[in-house]
């Protein structure tokens, strides 16, 4: 090959060939250094005994974009430091990232004379694997060995020029050695291929992790060519920096002096995965059919029994390359006491928000869940017990930990994905449930981490099941009755069957029924029964409208004339936000009351699948939940006293017989002046 190049036009070309941060590697921007000074008289000689540095600094591109810095005005690489770059890019700092650099050799005059002259040109030593893997010919390489001024001996290596070696790179990351250019994977590829050449030669070594003003570097380097990658980032990272090539020293942007200490400023993509909770009742009706007609939601109202479907939607974080892949992520979902886990999560993704938000399967690229898959995608889920003082059926906590070949699967095929862990619980039939505007809430995070293991962050999201009750007195006008002999029927007409309850108690002395299920035959609800105060409780109702039929009471009383209407809106929202629970009772605004569970101390105990550490959560005290009960009084009144046959009852009798008589002889005279008329005529 001829190149008929002077020394003083070489010269003028090496800042951008000496330096060979490349524009194909990516998103990288440099700025340059003092000229470092040496013992030699001329800075345009390069010192052969010298040292180089390698300093970086790692910047948010997304978060700088977002708040309108102008990322264009300085995007200028020269390799020396620039205080501007620092000043307008120091609030985003990216710590956390580990960047990796492999020595690839000495940089050499290749000087050969020819037939036309003497050709001069600067040349690096590249080892003959690296090469073979960028797909550079051997034939192309400049031959060190033969007639030059000063040949190399090194073994394993080729000589190629600066433009040789950037332009290798440059299809390489465009094809991923897969020969197709512009290759819709390559750069996936070609990443995760330099990342493992890094790995696996053993000659990498590794800067300190970016510090919060986002710099690293290595310092007292041998001359010569350089590899950089980016190897590890932290969780919010979603894209890295092209592997790129550096050269010490470097041409300043004149090309007049050799700088010994460069600077880079690359910059990455960042965002973090998403996480959203959802409720939906999942009961069904009595006829069978399913009774959820609501979307997912935030809140749901539901009666003690009732199944409830949950999600956990995801959208996963954007996966780059080996230096970006995920190495945790799990999701932790505490229940309330009163919703028990039926311990049947599984996992779905989608490619689609809205097909993940409604867990439509039949949309779903893949589902985890049956016995194997959950073995090998994620961990067991399980049920941690409250333990102090025998207190049992405790908060329940699901995990679901992405197991490593799990993990693998989603770095390797599901980034941007939608995943979803979806479940049922049940609400508790019994005093766990909370009533009212507190709510059962549930709360979930999502943990995860890149490859930058000491960085990791976590995403909380919630949503609350509203239920509530009945206070009920039984009264009688007269102070005499026996509410004990009273019952009650409860029908949910709004979704058309009665009530069915169970687990009678008492909380506070008062009669409490628990609901337990539905049932579309009236002979097969529960009939509700006073305690021997009249009082009593029925807890656990979704926000739904309810006729209260007094089917029977004490002798001598009369039952109610009507079904009673009991209409009950859900508290709206969450939180401070949140709009309070109402009740109507036939239409007037009924007054409501607080619910109080006391909670004794008590300890939950909770195994990480991960790391084998119990934890160890107190909790203590009361709950107490305003508007949860409305309150009602039924009083029956005594019925009319009709006399006894014998006593004062013969007195109608007689007097009805001689109304009756009356009539007879009143209708008999009538009879006989007719016919005297009629005879009269004849």
């Amino acid at each position: 090959m001829k190149r008929q190049k002077t020394v003083k036009r070489l010269l003028a070309l090496l800042p951008a060939a000496a330096v060979l941060l490349l524009s194909a590697a990516g998103p990288a921007f440099g700025a340059g250094a003092a000229a470092r000074q040496n013992d030699l008289r001329d800075a345009d000689i390069m010192d052969p005994s010298g040292k180089g540095s390698l300093t970086v600094y790692k910047y948010d591109m997304t978060a700088a974009k977002e708040a309108g810095v102008d990322l264009a005005a300085l995007s200028a690489s020269t390799g020396e430091a620039d205080d501007t770059v620092e000043q307008a890019m120091r609030e985003y700092a990216v710590e956390g990232v580990e960047f990796s650099y492999l020595y690839c050799g000495k940089a050499e005059t290749y000087s050969h004379r020819t037939d036309k002259g003497t050709e001069v040109e600067l040349v690096y030593e590249m080892p003959s694997d690296l090469t073979g893997l960028l797909g550079m010919k051997p034939e192309d390489a400049f031959d060190m060995s033969g007639d030059v001024a000063e040949p190399c001996t090194a073994e394993n290596v080729y000589h190629y020029s600066a433009a040789q070696i950037s332009d290798a790179l440059k299809a390489f990351l465009e094809s991923g050695g897969t020969g197709q250019a512009d290759h819709p994977e390559g750069n996936k590829l070609a990443k995760n291929a330099l990342e493992d050449y890094l790995q696996e030669s053993g000659r990498q070594k590794t800067m300190p992790l970016t510090d919060e003003n986002g710099k690293t570097g290595a310092g007292d380097l041998q001359l010569g060519l350089y590899l950089l990658a980016e190897t590890k980032v932290p969780e919010y990272v979603t894209e890295t920096v092209d592997p790129w090539f550096a050269a010490l020293p470097f041409t300043d942007p004149e090309g007049e002096r050799w700088l010994y200490d460069l600077t880079c400023y690359p910059k990455n993509q960042t965002g973090n995965p998403t996480l959203e909770k959802f409720v939906q009742n999942a009961g069904e009706n009595v006829d069978g059919t399913d009774k959820n007609t609501k979307d997912f939601a935030e809140t749901a109202t539901a009666s003690e029994g009732d199944v409830l479907n949950y999600l956990l939607v995801s959208k996963m974080p954007h996966i780059q390359s080996q230096a970006t892949y995920l190495t945790q992520y799990s999701f932790r979902d505490t229940l309330s006491e009163g919703l028990e886990y039926n311990r049947d999560a599984k996992i779905a993704f989608y490619t689609s928000g809205e097909a993940a938000r409604e867990n439509d399967l039949s949309q779903a690229v893949e589902i985890w869940g049956d016995s194997s898959q959950t073995r090998e995608f994620y961990g067991q889920d399980y049920q941690a017990l409250k333990t102090d003082a025998g207190v049992e059926n405790g908060l329940t906590q699901l995990h679901v930990v992405i197991s490593e070949s799990g993990l693998e699967k989603i770095n390797r095929e599901r980034s941007d994905y939608w995943m979803v862990v979806f479940y049922t619980v049940t609400v508790n039939a019994d005093a766990t449930a909370v009533l009212g505007d507190e709510g059962n809430p549930n709360d979930a995070e999502l943990t995860w981490r890149r490859t930058s293991d000491s960085y990791y962050d976590t995403l909380e999201d919630s949503c609350v099941v509203y239920t509530y009750g009945l206070q009920l007195n039984k009264l009688f006008s007269d102070g005499e009755g026996d509410p004990q002999k009273a019952g009650f029927v409860l029908y949910n007409s709004t979704d058309g069957y009665y009530l069915q309850a169970g687990h009678t108690g008492t909380i506070d002395g008062r009669k409490v029924y628990y609901i337990t299920g539905k049932t579309a035959e009236k002979e097969d609800a529960a009939c509700f029964t006073p305690a021997a105060d009249g009082a009593f409780w029925i807890l656990g109702l979704e926000a739904d409208t309810y006729l209260l039929t007094e089917i029977h009471t004490d002798s001598g009383y009369q039952i109610l004339q009507d079904p009673v209407e009991i209409s009950i809106q859900s508290t709206e929202g969450m939180g401070e936000n949140r709009i309070p629970a109402s009740v109507t009772v036939d239409g007037v605004k009924a007054k409501l009351e607080e619910f109080v569970l006391t909670d004794e101390s008590y300890i939950v105990h909770d195994q990480d699948f991960a790391s084998g550490i119990v934890q160890t959560v107190q909790q203590q005290g009361e709950i107490r939940s305003e508007n949860a009960q409305a309150v009602l009084e039924i009083t029956n009144h005594r019925k009319f006293l009709l006399p006894q046959t014998g006593g004062a009852g013969s007195y109608l009798i007689t007097i009805a017989g001689l109304a009756v008589a009356a009539a007879g002889v009143f209708a008999a005279e009538k009879a006989f002046a007719k016919r005297r008329k009629q005879d009269g005529n004849v």
